[in-house]
């Protein structure tokens, strides 16, 4: 006889029967049978579980149909509120454990860090390079170098942060840079 065709035992049949009343409790909930797990886990003792020991427990429901007692234990109240029609997922807590996008570990610092280094650069790219205090940018351009860098953008961050709105080109129009 193949193994299919053989008579189950009743630790066999209260396994498969385990399986079902799980799926059927998760599903009573709205939530995925992993997340019945972390739900169950909770209630029963009362912390979040390390996600390793509930990956392992949910496997050894699948995969060798062994139902920890604190599974069996929620299924039961679940099926048994649904029966009296007394359900109501949110007392048991089923809404805190749906599942919601993470964020990545370093999320903030890398975020920090990248803005960190744009603006020091950005700083950088204003700053005074010329070695002439008549000459106050590094790139000619028609208008009288003292004036203007060429950029609009640049200009105004140049400004904003020298604290001088002319940049330099005083009340002579650039005519200084001329002497």
């Amino acid at each position: 006889m193949t193994s299919s065709l053989r008579p189950r035992g009743p630790t066999e049949r209260h396994a498969s029967r385990d399986l079902e009343i799980v799926a059927d409790a998760a599903s009573a909930l709205d939530i995925t049978e992993f997340e019945f797990f972390r739900l169950a886990f909770r209630r029963w003792h009362g912390r979040l579980p390390a996600e390793r020991s509930l990956e392992r427990d949910f496997a050894d429901h699948m995969l060798r149909q062994r139902t920890p007692a604190w599974v069996r234990s929620l299924a039961a109240e679940v099926l048994r509120r649904r029966r009296l029609g007394t359900l109501d997922p949110d007392v048991l807590g089923a809404g805190r454990f749906r599942d919601r996008p993470t964020r990545p570990r370093h999320a903030v610092i890398s975020v920090a860090a990248a803005l960190a280094v744009w603006f020091v650069f950005f700083a950088f790219l204003m700053q005074d390079v010329s070695s002439s205090p008549w000459d106050r940018v590094a790139m000619q351009t028609s208008r009288p170098a003292a004036c203007t860098t060429g950029s609009a953008f640049h200009d105004a961050w140049a400004a904003l942060l020298s604290g001088d709105a002319d940049l330099g080109c005083g009340d002579d129009g650039g005519e200084a840079a001329d002497r």
